[in-house]
């Protein structure tokens, strides 16, 4: 397992747990709109090809640059998925998204990475010329606007990932957008021992201290002798929120009530100010580094990034960056099998090259200067 020299995640501080009277959601922007919230966002995905009624073997078009749980999800539902290619700076290659438009395609999801609003209205003006809906993947996004309006709300459905900027081991929301969209969803709720699992998974991820180690090792403990007592327990004990494969046995299960809660508490405002200000103090630090460019230099208005991306002329620059105790990321571990990565050239330079960095609240003002000093080393030797 990596040891890293700064915080991976968004760490949980004491107010998270307990109410000051005041409900926040960073969602109310969305209004009256039906919204559901379930365990993952790939059950928001799942259950959002529902309430567009797709059929088995409707197609998707889908990036070829992407996460192997989303594939997953609208493969298991039984739609086919029909990739296009996205540029070097993660803008859509529309022409090749033209022609692959098909009869029995229903539907097209834009993703907009990082948090950075794609162009979404020319998404939005060519489904509407060629009667399919939309998708908005808004895993990477805090709502934001783009040309005046609310990320998440162009699309007929858009789909949220609490957790990318939470510290909650669970979280996904699905947005219906279109007033002709239907969807009833029965929730599974969560069970004391699955409640548990979360609370012991969110506590020793979160903590930086080791006040919390004999009540994380109590649990793993309770976990452990009571998980094969029951089916229940024994679900709770297997089910992994990091597995990369769809599971659609647990496709109803909704959003854990202690993950809402640490939601509901959390002081957006400071969220929002920590991320942007790390962002552009690491964009403002590498802006002179050889061979590497900040994919988006500068942070629009009202964008709260969820990572940072970085582009590299060298091939794997996580790697190095990793062995120095340096969370870096990338998606070349997480490409769904089927794809045939040689026909998206644009999708594998970004699999090579593409590095996203932390830039998390949790993240102090030495970890970002002990992030940019071990990249400098890198890449000056």
């Amino acid at each position: 397992m990596d040891s890293f020299i700064l915080p991976k995640e968004p760490r949980l501080c004491w107010n998270s747990f307990f109410s000051d009277g005041v409900t926040r959601s960073p969602f109310n922007q969305f209004g009256n709109r039906p919204a559901h919230y379930l365990f993952w966002a790939r059950n928001a995905i799942y259950h959002g090809l529902a309430a567009l009624a797709v059929k088995p073997g409707d197609q998707i078009l889908v990036p070829a640059f992407h996460c192997a749980t989303l594939v997953d999800a609208i493969l298991q539902y039984g739609a086919e998925v029909q990739f296009y290619d996205i540029n070097a700076d993660l803008t859509p290659n529309f022409s090749h998204i033209e022609d692959r438009i098909r009869e029995k395609t229903k539907a097209i999801l834009a993703i907009h990475y990082c948090g950075f609003p794609q162009p979404i209205e020319e998404f939005r003006t060519l489904c509407r010329k060629r009667n399919i809906y939309l998708i908005e993947d808004c895993a990477h996004v805090l709502p934001g606007m783009s040309d005046g309006n609310l990320l998440g709300s162009f699309g007929d459905i858009g789909v949220f990932s609490l957790r990318k900027f939470f510290p909650i081991y669970d979280g996904g929301l699905l947005i219906i957008n279109n007033p002709d969209l239907k969807l009833n969803i029965v929730l599974e709720t969560t069970n004391p021992f699955l409640s548990l699992k979360i609370l012991k998974n969110t506590l020793e991820r979160s903590f930086a201290n080791r006040q919390w180690s004999r009540a994380v090792a109590l649990a793993s403990v309770f976990l452990k002798i009571f998980g094969n007592l029951s089916t229940t327990a024994r679900d709770a004990r297997n089910l992994n929120s990091y597995d990369l494969s769809f599971d659609l046995h647990a496709v109803n299960r909704g959003m854990s009530w202690i993950s809402k809660k640490i939601v509901e508490h959390t002081y957006l405002p400071t969220l929002i100010a920590r991320r942007r200000h790390n962002y552009q103090k690491l964009s403002d630090a590498i802006e002179n580094l050889p061979g590497v460019t900040a994919l988006y230099a500068k942070l629009p208005e009202n964008i709260t990034p969820w990572e940072f991306p970085l582009l590299s002329e060298r091939k794997n620059l996580h790697l190095p960056l990793r062995a120095r105790g340096i969370p870096a990321t990338t998606w070349g571990g997480v490409i769904h099998p089927t794809l045939r990565l040689e026909s998206y050239p644009g999708a594998q330079f970004l699999y090579d090259h593409l590095v996203f960095l932390p830039i998390h609240q949790s993240l102090e003002e030495q970890d970002i200067s002990n992030l940019t000093s071990g990249l400098r080393q890198i890449v000056t030797s």
